[in-house]
């Protein structure tokens, strides 16, 4: 299933709310067909036909969102306004990224039965995994969590972090000493893993990776108890 970005500044843009009720329904439903063809828009005719409407509701639809500077004229069709500067893609973004988180979100569950791979080996996509938009919004809040916490300059003779960095003897170590659950412990780990992967200019040697990660692990399991706590 494809999806796109909607920004909720819409609700504040004039251009839209000006807009005629049955002109913002072609809108939006413009908007979906453009996602089903990589920002393309057809012409008035074969848009009539996708929109269920007639040509000339349509050519006054299309008529008002030019003007309006909503969509432009592409080619011998349309494109929404600056359609790939808003839908930018990001390397979180692509499905098969999307496909391994829940794969890893999977395995992590798994973790909580007691399979030991999902501790120490990073799943890897799941082929039948659906894109799911919110799973990616999840996800991307975690990084957003670990790279608050992160801290230090980047070695500039190491090398960027590997994508197979699974924890070792010393977090079994942390992990047992501070008590983390195992499943706690693995989702943060590779949530750090796949946040780093995204900054291949931050270089470490292997051990200062692990330290990093330690680190932060650390920190976030301080917080969650004082959270706990309150």
């Amino acid at each position: 299933m494809k999806w796109f970005r909607f920004h909720a500044d819409a609700l504040n843009n004039p251009k839209v709310q000006r807009l005629h009720p049955e002109v913002f329904r072609a809108w939006v439903n413009i908007l979906c067909i453009a996602c089903e063809h990589n920002g393309a828009i057809p012409n008035v005719t074969d848009l009539a036909f996708l929109l269920r409407l007639d040509e000339g509701t349509t050519q006054h639809a299309v008529d008002t969102l030019v003007s309006a500077r909503l969509i432009e004229e592409s080619g011998d069709g349309y494109t929404p306004h600056d359609w790939d500067e808003h839908q930018y893609r990001k390397a979180s973004d692509d499905p098969a990224r999307v496909k391994e988180r829940v794969s890893r979100s999977r395995a992590l569950r798994n973790a909580i039965h007691g399979d030991t791979n999902a501790f120490v080996t990073r799943p890897e996509a799941d082929a039948e995994a659906e894109t799911d938009p919110e799973t990616d919004s999840e996800t991307e809040q975690k990084v957003l969590v670990a790279h608050a916490h992160a801290r230090g300059s980047p070695n500039g003779n190491g090398v960027s972090i590997p994508s197979d960095l699974s924890p070792g003897e010393e977090e079994r170590a942390q992990m047992q000493a501070l008590a983390i659950p195992k499943n706690w412990y693995a989702t943060k780990w590779w949530s750090l893993v796949e946040h780093y992967e995204g900054k291949p200019n931050e270089r470490r040697t292997p051990d200062e990776w692990r330290r990093t990660c330690r680190r932060l692990i650390s920190e976030d399991w301080a917080k969650a108890l004082a959270n706990k706590q309150r």
